[in-house]
Order: C-alpha cells, then structure tokens, then sequence
C-alpha cells in the first residue's frame, strides 16, 4: 500500500504520545524522573522500544535505518561541525532567555529562532561535511568538559547539571534522533527515495514527515488531558519543526545518525550547562 511508511509513523508517534500524555501515572512519574534524574529516561526507553518493535516487524534493515558506527569519526566530526553552524541560532536564545523570554511561551520569539535556524540549514548544507579529523574528536572531547570546568570555578560542582547533562546526551540526543532521524526519516525516505536537494545534500520526504512530527511532539507537552488541559505550544512546535529540518539534514548527509545525534547531544547538553552556570 502506498504511503504505508508515512502511516506507519503516525501510528507509531501517536501510540508513544498516548503511552507518555494520557496516563496520569506515567506523567506523575516522568515529572518525578525530571527532579530526581534530570529527566525522563522512561521516555528514552518508549524513544527506543516502539520504533525497534516496528523495524523488526516491518524487517527494516538497522544499518539503513542510520543505526551503524562503521565511520564514527567521519560522524562525529560532522555532528561537531553542526553543533558550530547552530551556535548563532543558540546564542540568540541564550540572550532572550537571559531577559526571563522563553520562545516556548512566545511565538513571535520562536518564529524568529526558526528563521535564523533554516538559515543556519542552508549555510551547512552547502559543503559542512567532510573526512574525519582526529583532532577535531579531541577539540569535541575538552568542549563536552567545558561547561563542568567552568562551573568549577563559578559555583562550584552541581550534581544536578550532570544529571541532566546526562540524560541530554543519552535521551535528549541519541534516543531521541533513533526515533526521528532513524526510524521515521529513514522508513519514510525508503519508500520515496530521495530525490530533492538543498545545497549538497539530498533528502527526501522523510526529512519533512519527521520534522513535523518532531514539532508536535514538542507542541504537545503542555497538553494534560487528565486535568482538563489540552492546550498546544505552537511557538515551541515551530521551533523544533525548523530543528528537525537542521537534524534531518546532517543525518541525511552523515548516512547515519551518529551524526545527528552528536550534534543534538551538543546543542542541547552544552547549551543547557551553560545557562544553568551563568543562571
């Protein structure tokens, strides 16, 4: 049946939104995983868990899934490479959250990061990726450190930054881009091909249908059906639709989503380090 990738992902994000909204338990423990762990990793096993069951079932191949470390430098490389294209992007959050503005709660704010972010899409995808450098794995190793350094010598150590530097590498990264970037991108693009192209990287539908998906999944935060609360963050959808397109493009380009991974572990567990030290 045609489209039957694109249903299949719906499905699936729907069955992964229900399991972590709807139940009242779930919630109540997701909310107690965040101040104890510094975050959900029963979250991070759903991320998992879901899209495995449908791979094996649908006989997807990992490898073409972007589930494969036969080039990890090469990956890695490209993962830091994007993490440097997104700073500009970051640095614009940084400063309005310094003045108590969330692009979560408005949408103007969120439209505004969006922009610069597909900017930061077009400038990358017109020749960020290249061979691997084992000193640029070293640079990306004493850049992961920085933050704890700096907190050292700030305020310092916090336990709860590294429980939540943590989790943004384990979950808010790479369990998060296997779902998206892996299952979603890359079952979808094997039904369509990838026949579209943006600088030097091709990508096809799968790019857009895990991006919008990615976006909702963040828009739907705010929901809590069980106490009568169904309202949608769409700034905080937008953002991450655009964020999905910058993810998606670096997992394309990469072929696998070590990549992407690398640089959604950057972008999130350094970014967040930082303004816990200076907050």
């Amino acid at each position: 049946m045609k489209e039957k990738s694109i249903l299949d992902a719906a499905i699936t994000f729907t069955i992964l939104q229900l399991v972590l909204i709807v139940p009242q338990g779930v919630r109540d423990l997701v909310r107690w995983e965040n101040r104890v762990l510094g975050g959900s990793y029963l979250t991070g096993i759903l991320l998992i868990a879901i899209p495995v069951f449908v791979i094996v079932v649908r006989r997807y191949e990992f490898r073409l899934m972007g589930v494969t470390v036969e080039d990890w430098r090469k990956s890695v490389n490209n993962g830091f490479r994007g993490w440097l294209f997104f700073l500009a992007p970051q640095l614009v959050m940084g400063f309005f959250m310094q003045w108590g503005l969330r692009y979560q709660d408005y949408p103007m704010l969120a439209g505004i990061l969006s922009i610069i972010v597909l900017a930061a899409c077009i400038l990358m995808s017109r020749g960020m990726f290249g061979s691997a450098s084992d000193r640029r794995l070293l640079v990306v190793g004493l850049i992961m450190v920085f933050p704890f350094m700096v907190s050292l010598g700030w305020n310092g150590f916090s336990t709860r930054m590294l429980k939540e530097y943590i989790w943004n590498i384990l979950v808010g990264g790479f369990a998060e881009e296997f779902f998206y970037r892996g299952y979603v991108q890359s079952s979808v693009n094997q039904e369509y091909q990838r026949e579209w192209k943006i600088g030097k990287t091709s990508f096809g539908p799968g790019l857009i249908v895990s991006a919008i998906l990615y976006g909702v999944s963040r828009g739907l935060r705010v929901m809590k059906p069980w106490s009568g609360i169904y309202d949608f963050a769409w700034g905080w959808s937008l953002y991450a639709f655009t964020l999905g397109i910058f993810y998606g493009l670096i997992r394309e380009a990469s072929g696998d989503i070590l990549a992407s991974g690398t640089a959604n572990s950057m972008i999130d567990a350094i970014g967040e380090a930082f303004l816990r030290v200076v907050g």
